[in-house]
């Protein structure tokens, strides 16, 4: 009897689309552990199956630069690269202060696709803090600071080995996700490759697909 409940647990569970069972909300009031450490953004869980979270980030700032990549400009990584160093030196003190500002975590890549689902550019952005904090301006007039408001965004979680997710491991991530939430309850033009980890860390892993929840 027992096999046959949690199978019919399992069975509800899938046909309740992305959002599953609901769940008490949960605050990471603490930083998760893919974290390691570094200041992140907090959220809240809204509800979970075994492939999807749907999760509530409050307003945060962030540091953003554009590339352009894809049919703009450089590959896809390339893009993530540069983007990345141009964020490293105003974080390293290329900016109004001349001051050090601590590394966070994840680097938020977002993609943008057209109707026809191709690309030109991407932002990458350095987490800042949650609310509104004084931070330098950047020496750099390519980046930006930025608001991002409060959200609720299907995340799926992987790993992957050093350096990190290539083009095709993202793209094939957030297919995925997408076949797994329901039509019409995501922003199907855009989507959010999140990296919490720097190349050379070897274990403990840890990638994120994020889509703006709209429905």
């Amino acid at each position: 009897m027992a096999v046959v409940a949690k199978w019919l647990s399992a069975a509800v569970l899938a046909m309740q689309g992305a959002e599953g069972l609901p769940v008490k909300e949960e605050v990471a009031n603490s930083k998760p552990w893919f974290c390691h450490g570094l200041g992140c953004p907090s959220f809240t869980v809204l509800s979970r199956n075994d492939s999807v979270e749907l999760r509530r980030y409050e307003e945060s700032l962030w540091a953003t630069t554009k590339v352009a990549c894809g049919a703009g400009g450089s590959s896809f990584d390339s893009a993530k690269r540069e983007g990345f160093m141009r964020l490293f030196r105003y974080i390293a003190g290329n900016n109004s202060e001349h001051a050090k500002i601590d590394m966070t975590a994840p680097v938020l890549i977002r993609i943008d696709s057209d109707p026809a689902g191709k690309f030109s550019d991407i932002s990458v952005s350095f987490f800042m803090a949650n609310g509104k904090p004084d931070v330098p301006e950047p020496g750099n007039s390519q980046i930006f600071l930025e608001k991002i408001p409060q959200m609720e965004v299907f995340v799926s979680q992987y790993s992957t080995l050093p350096p990190g997710p290539s083009e095709g491991r993202v793209f094939k991530e957030a297919e995925s996700l997408k076949s797994a939430l329901a039509s019409g309850t995501y922003d199907e033009r855009t989507f959010f490759d999140v990296e919490y980890d720097p190349p050379f860390r070897i274990f403990g892993r840890h990638d994120e697909i994020w889509i703006k929840k709209i429905a």
